[in-house]
């Protein structure tokens, strides 16, 4: 939570415009109209903001109150028909605390092209609060121009799920043998070498040894988009390090119109976790392949994931290929045990993402890279609507 000293900047709301004036659960706000709801604050309409961070700001004059609490919510609704409006963040405060501090909160969101966003406010256990006036005001409203581009750029739109396996986290480790053909985040084992999936994924017979984990690598980035529905036409993704040929000739040849944008070599310094997502926002999907290897260590590696989630649109999908070793160990290039990797998937469940189910295979053939003992392993993951 923020609390603000100078006059907002920015596009007024009428908070109580959505449900038509009516009166709020704040004694002396709102209108005549019955209460909507016996918990309804306020409500403001839902309108278009600037994309990126942007922020309601909202200011109760003379707030008075001994009891209660105040839970506001900020939710965003995609330009598609049909779409219902989701939660992509939250406070709650006490109301005696708020008027002691002088009446004013700010929320901080997340804005995509293509929908629109409101802030409510709800008083879930009663309240002896009044106040003489409510202001809301948006920092970062959209502009003509920013509108105009959202009809031809929507980032915010309905997910598609395509039977996805991501669970919650009591469900995350999964000691069932991995599937290239239904993949979920894994290491790369001979068994799925040998499934009749990856062969018809890379278009050969068999893949010899020496190869197998560039090849695996490779295809099974392919596999999951592919799976997860993420190769569908117009959709936008982004290659965090060099991808490789074969990895843009799969996804053209699944969509024509699906575009993927590379930034960085494989390996590459220029990778700084600290820069992402910089300008790089409201990609369908994203991937990469071994971009950790020149890291640092298990810190910078988990900065970079959740850096990188801020460059996909809210439900967008990420697919990781980590260098994965059965003993810990910082080396050159940067591998992880389970444990490292299980770190990289709290490091995005911890601020909101989804996971899909990890199987370690501890007792599967797992396949090396040549003269690294180290094995690839994916991990796929799912933006939440919001970064918290």
């Amino acid at each position: 939570m923020d609390t603000l000293t100078d006059e907002p900047i920015g596009l007024a709301l009428d908070p109580f415009a959505f449900h038509g004036h009516p009166a709020s659960a704040i004694e002396g706000l709102g209108g005549g109209a019955p209460l909507p709801d016996p918990s309804y604050a306020f409500h403001t309409p839902y309108v278009p903001v600037a994309r990126g961070h942007a922020h309601f700001t909202v200011r109760f004059a003379g707030l008075r109150a001994r009891r209660g609490s105040l839970v506001l919510r900020v939710h965003m609704l995609p330009g598609e028909a049909g779409a219902t409006a989701r939660m992509v963040t939250s406070q709650r405060l006490q109301l005696n605390w708020l008027s002691h501090h002088g009446g004013e909160t700010r929320l901080r969101f997340e804005a995509f092209r293509g929908a629109t966003y409101a802030v409510m406010g709800l008083i879930p256990d009663g309240t002896d609060a009044s106040a003489d006036e409510l202001t809301v005001t948006l920092d970062r409203p959209a502009d003509a121009d920013e509108i105009a581009l959202a009809e031809d750029m929507p980032e915010a739109h309905a997910v598609p799920q395509s039977g996805v396996e991501v669970r919650p986290v009591s469900m995350l480790l999964s000691l069932d043998p991995p599937s290239f053909a239904s993949p979920v985040s894994q290491p790369c084992t001979a068994e799925q070498l040998r499934e009749p999936a990856f062969r018809a994924r890379t278009g050969r017979r068999r893949v010899p040894t020496e190869e197998g984990a560039e090849a695996w690598s490779a295809a099974y980035v392919v596999q999951v988009l592919d799976r997860y529905g993420q190769l569908r036409p117009g959709a936008r993704g982004l290659a965090l390090g060099e991808p490789g040929t074969w990895v843009r000739e799969a996804i053209a040849a699944a969509s024509a119109t699906c575009r993927v944008v590379a930034l960085g070599e494989r390996g590459a310094d220029a990778l700084d976790p600290a820069a992402l997502p910089g300008e790089l926002f409201g990609f369908d999907f994203l991937l990469s392949i071994r971009a950790t290897d020149a890291l640092p260590g298990d810190l910078a590696a988990r900065a970079f994931v959740a850096g990188a989630m801020e460059c996909l649109r809210p439900g967008g999908l990420a697919v990781h290929v980590v260098g994965h070793a059965p003993a810990p160990g910082i080396a050159a290039p940067l591998r992880f045990d389970i444990n490292g990797v299980q770190r990289l998937a709290l490091a995005l469940i911890s601020r909101g993402h989804e996971v899909a189910r990890i199987k370690p295979a501890p007792t599967h053939r797992t396949v090396t890279a040549p003269g690294e003992a180290t094995t690839p392993f994916g991990l796929v993951a799912r933006r939440a609507a919001v970064i918290l």
